[in-house]
Parts: structure tokens; sequence; C-alpha cells
């Protein structure tokens, strides 16, 4: 007997909708070497994953072929990255 796929979302949640995410990466040397820390926050949950080298590697190449499928990463105009900087220095004309 199989168990079925659960969905990836689960719509009866509140929580789960679309919102800010960040993602941060660091490394941690341990007696085995170094390890991978991959952290998503968002308004509802902070999640961190430790991952030997070869598992980044493989999460990377996820993410990729993930993003490809999708047509490609959206990245932001250099107009936009400069507003958002202006505004978080608090140096935007009035």
């Amino acid at each position: 007997m199989t168990t079925p796929q659960r969905p990836l979302v689960d719509e009866g949640n509140p929580l789960l909708s679309q919102g800010p995410a960040q993602l941060d990466t660091g490394t941690v040397n341990t007696p085995d070497g170094k390890l991978g820390l991959l952290t998503i926050r968002t308004g509802s949950t902070t999640l961190t994953v430790i991952l030997p080298p070869a598992n980044v590697r493989e999460w990377a190449n996820v993410l990729n072929n993930f993003a490809a499928s999708m047509g490609g990463l959206v990245t932001a105009s250099a107009a936009d990255v400069a507003a958002v900087a202006v505004r978080a220095a608090g140096t935007a004309p009035r």
C-alpha cells in the first residue's frame, strides 16, 4: 500500500499566504567538517536546515531546476534596487 502524496500547501491554514520571505545562508565548522545552514524566515515561521556539502549542492540543483521550470529567476531592475535603497536610507525625495 502506498501513501498518497500530500499537497505542498495546506489550503485550510490561514497563515499560509503570499508575503515577504527572507532566505539566509551560512556555515558552521564542526569536528566532522563544515556544514551549511539554510534559514527561511516568513511572517509566520522560521525554518533552519543544517546540510552537509553534498546536500547543499543537491538542494542548489533542485532550486535551479525549479527556477528554470518557472522561466528563470525574477530580478529587479537597477532603478528598483536604487529606489528601495533610497527609501531604506530615509533619503527619498519629498
